[in-house]
């Protein structure tokens, strides 16, 4: 038997004072939120620069020989250079300027505390209890909405759970599936697939629909590591596939129908919704905000508008669209920077880094900003550590129908 290296594990003394900081960090970051646009820089927010600084070095310095880590370490680098270069030119939000900082920063504190963890396999079983408690909050918020505490998501007839937001609840549970799917045995991956899709139909987000199938396609291909695809395997993808489609692209009608068939004896908020979706003219919306969007980068293609100014135009809202919402805040330098993050998220070993680069661009491609949540951080650092891992020496193939394993050292 060939014992094989962790990642990081002589440097676990260190991931235990990180993890103190991280106490510091996340509340310093929770007070960001209320940064006045001109006024002086508080003691407070230098605190937060100098310990999300404190991290990046530490990580630097002590990951070493991690060549694993090295292209996502470079890319939220190039990100915070990036950030730098746009307050020279456009000093618009200070606010969300820091928030970016807090999300590059906390992935690289991610990255090196998840690595710093003595078994993977202890952090698929939380983030298996995230999603399973993040699909029954969104059932809490859709179906007991009003015998709640307090009031979760802003929009009525879609759940959301304590993220807040529909689209960020849903995009969150579809992102964890590969990874609290795909480590499981059958049966319990074919549940943990049922639990999914219902947690994120009631959020009712067509891009987290969409983003649900493409996370079990990803799974069942790439993640379960088949060679050869099981007929009932090619039967889930071509069942989940359909049933998204029609979702998707039979909504009004089937939202009308349903309205007509059971009339008043529906559920008020589930009314409510189809009445919604009928009248729905927020794809309209998106689409002139992208167009609007696009018009600004071509305003200013070198330097970009700045971050932070999409936000706080004439439309209201961002568009919602990651990667025209970066060229129109960072201009050309922002379209290299993209290329060059999704590439680092591509180079993470095995298929982790494959699934997590085809996931991320859907997300993207329907979405606000992936830059401003930490959600996606974390999930983001969980493949880096089940990447490392598997090239570190750990088997993740699975043989026949027993689960994934990668805490097993490799035999020689």
């Amino acid at each position: 038997m060939l014992a094989v290296r962790r990642p990081m594990q002589a440097h676990r003394p260190f991931a235990l004072a990180l993890a103190l900081l991280c106490i510091v960090y996340f509340y310093t970051f929770l007070g960001t939120y209320s940064i006045d646009l001109g006024a002086p820089v508080t003691p407070g927010q230098v605190t937060y620069l100098l310990v999300g600084g404190g991290f990046v070095v530490g990580v630097l310095g002590f990951v070493q020989g991690d060549r694993y880590s090295f292209g996502l370490l470079v890319a939220a680098a190039l990100y915070l250079v990036l950030l730098a270069f746009d307050r020279v030119f456009n000093p618009y939000d200070l606010t969300l300027t820091i928030t970016r900082i807090a999300w590059m920063l906390s992935l690289v504190a991610c990255v090196f505390v998840f690595g710093s963890v003595r078994r993977f396999q202890t952090l698929i079983t939380a983030l298996q209890l995230m999603v399973l408690f993040a699909c029954t909050m969104n059932l809490l918020d859709y179906f007991a909405h009003d015998a709640l505490p307090f009031p979760m998501s802003p929009i009525p007839g879609r759940g959301a759970g304590l993220y807040v937001n529909p689209n960020s609840s849903a995009s969150y549970i579809a992102l964890a599936v590969p990874l609290a799917c795909g480590m499981a045995r059958r049966k319990v991956s074919l549940a943990l697939y049922a639990i999914t899709f219902v947690g994120v139909l009631l959020t009712f987000s067509r891009s987290g629909m969409i983003t649900w199938l493409a996370a079990v396609a990803m799974t069942e291909l790439f993640i379960r590591n088949r060679r050869v695809l099981a007929p009932r395997t090619i039967a889930l993808l071509l069942g989940a596939g359909f049933v998204v489609l029609v979702l998707f692209l039979a909504g009004r009608s089937l939202a009308g129908a349903v309205i007509d068939l059971l009339g008043p004896s529906l559920p008020p908020r589930l009314a409510d919704r189809l009445l919604l979706d009928m009248n729905d003219f927020s794809a309209q919306e998106r689409q002139y905000v992208a167009g609007a969007a696009w018009r600004l980068f071509l305003q200013h293609p070198f330097t970009g508008s700045g971050v932070g100014l999409p936000d706080r135009w004439i439309y209201g809202q961002m568009p919602h669209n990651t990667m025209l919402l970066t060229l129109a805040e960072f201009g050309v330098l922002g379209g290299i920077w993209l290329a060059v993050w999704v590439r680092a998220l591509h180079r993470i070993a095995g298929p982790f880094g494959l699934t997590l680069a085809v996931l991320w661009l859907v997300v993207a491609m329907f979405s606000h900003n992936q830059f401003d949540q930490i959600g996606a951080a974390v999930l983001i650092a969980m493949y880096w550590t089940g990447a490392a891992r598997s090239r570190g020496g750990y088997v993740h193939a699975q043989r026949r129908v027993r689960a994934i394993s990668i805490d097993q050292p490799v035999s020689a």
